[in-house]
């Protein structure tokens, strides 16, 4: 059975969150956290930014909608880490047709490189191992 990239994506952020450890404890550290990339990236700052609890069985971390009017974020407060955070930022940059492409993955690692330097090396070799296509 083929694993889609996606799949290869999700593992390879899941191994690289337990990793570098980077959750982040209050949902006002999650803001300032994205909007401070937003402002860098020079990205309209969202319109909403919701936070939502779900402990059942819902894995669902984070979530972006966007059009030309409005952008707005989702991410669950059991989930608020700097990679998803990226991770959905890059969705922003890559535009929503690539999903989890070639492009996507530059990009959300172009995010850890500036943003969570230490990452970048074991992101690197994530994506070797996992077969990821990002350039």
């Amino acid at each position: 059975m083929k694993i889609s990239q996606a799949d290869k994506v999700y593992k390879v952020e899941s191994k690289l969150r337990a990793k570098i450890l980077d959750r982040l404890m209050e949902e006002e550290d999650a803001l300032s956290f994205m909007e401070d990339v937003l402002q860098k990236e020079k990205i309209k700052i969202p319109s909403r930014v919701e936070f939502f609890s779900s402990y059942g069985k819902s894995i669902l971390l984070g979530k972006i909608i966007y059009d030309e009017t409005c952008l707005m974020f989702r991410f669950n407060v059991w989930g608020l880490y700097k990679t998803v955070i990226l991770h959905e930022i890059a969705h922003v940059i890559a535009g929503l047709e690539d999903g989890h492409g070639n492009l996507f993955c530059y990009i959300f690692s172009e995010l850890i490189k500036t943003y969570i330097p230490e990452a970048y090396p074991y992101l690197l070799a994530l994506y070797e191992k996992n077969k990821i296509k990002w350039n």
